[in-house]
């Protein structure tokens, strides 16, 4: 048996007949003037299944997020505040020419720690960059309460956090925005890469739709240090074939999860911990072990695919060194990079490869 951990290919085949006929609708259109309405008609749609406000597609999450950023002023000088959990995150904040300023994660959940972000407020502190990893919501409550109380700005990196809640609230509910990845393999993707920005402030939609075209005369695009980055028609098709399913898909991950969580627990593993506030959408099931290494060799032997999320600690990566960051300055996060695997959990497991990795987990982690 061979258990896939995105199964690309299962999922394409189900999808084979929804895709097919999107694919004709734009295959049919003739005029630019069309395919322009196709387009932000649909990524609308897509917006809106997301969240609540002003939504506007990009070509990636780090576009999205460097398109907030720099649309709310962030710029050369100022500083953002986030964790060293994935380095698109920091490369959005380098490239407006800002610099990320990294606090730790908690143990349980490893998502930021909120306590961590006063000591890392300085005068130059202009936004809370807070990531929703894995599935799961930071705590938004408590990262508005601080930057309400020092007039700082914040945007959500959820480009794993796709219909995640927090206190019952999706991203961008109640700061400034909202930014996703629709890379493919995401719980929500095209068929290679996309991003959605979710803003309820007008300004910021307009200075991200600035960013993202060519065709704009205004200083703003020459500060954004990147190239303009629509969400293209193809991407748009693969989405809108995907949203009538979206939701029981994150259901079963759900399911899956919760089968992991009673059939492993008493194992010599640290299972996720979800949030007694949060809904979290599994968009990986990551569990810490002693011995990762040895461990995803034994399951690759048997067929089953896991995946290191992620392979280094990117505040001690030559990329980030000149940030000053050394080892034990972050000591959370540094240990997870060392124990964290990836479980397969995407939708279109069968109840006979669940099992299967169950088996193989408990034989190994005794």
């Amino acid at each position: 048996m061979k258990v896939s951990y995105y199964n690309y290919k299962r999922m394409n085949d189900f999808l084979r007949e929804d895709i097919r006929e999107e694919l004709e609708v734009l295959l049919s259109m003739d005029t630019d003037s069309e395919l322009f309405k196709y387009q932000y008609k649909n990524e609308k749609k897509v917006g809106r299944f997301l969240g609540k406000g002003y939504y506007r597609g990009t070509s990636c999450g780090t576009a999205a997020l460097q398109f907030s950023l720099k649309g709310l002023g962030i710029g050369k000088g100022d500083e953002v505040i986030t964790s060293s959990s994935y380095i698109s995150t920091l490369l959005s904040i380098s490239d407006t020419g800002a610099k990320p300023v990294l606090v730790d994660i908690l143990p349980d959940t490893m998502l930021m720690d909120t306590d961590k972000i006063y000591d890392a407020i300085t005068e130059k502190t202009k936004a809370i960059l807070p990531i929703h990893l894995y599935g799961q919501m930071c705590n938004m409550d408590a990262i508005m309460k601080i930057a309400k109380k020092n007039k700082i700005v914040v945007i959500e990196d959820a480009c794993q956090a796709h219909l995640a809640r927090f206190n019952g609230k999706l991203p961008g509910s109640i700061s400034d925005s909202a930014c996703y990845s629709l890379f493919l393999n995401k719980n929500f993707g095209g068929i290679s890469n996309g991003g959605m920005v979710i803003t309820k402030h007008k300004k910021l939609y307009r200075n991200i739709e600035i960013l993202r075209n060519p065709d704009c005369d205004n200083p703003l695009i020459l500060e954004s240090r990147r190239t303009p980055a629509f969400l293209d028609w193809i991407q748009i098709a693969f989405l809108k074939s995907k949203l009538k399913y979206m939701k029981k898909w994150t259901e079963r991950r759900r399911e899956i999860a919760k089968r992991y969580y009673e059939a492993l627990s008493g194992l010599q593993i640290t299972l996720p911990v979800e949030d007694k506030k949060a809904y979290h959408v599994y968009r990986d099931f990551a569990i810490r072990v002693k011995n990762r290494d040895k461990l995803k060799r034994k399951l690759k032997r048997k067929n089953i695919e896991t995946i290191i999320h992620y392979p280094e600690a990117y505040h001690l990566t030559k990329t980030y060194e000149h940030l000053g960051y050394k080892k034990g300055l972050l000591p959370v996060i540094e240990e997870s990079y060392s124990e964290v695997l990836s479980l397969p959990i995407n939708p279109s497991l069968t109840e006979e490869e669940i099992q299967y990795v169950i088996k193989n987990i408990k034989k190994n982690c005794k």
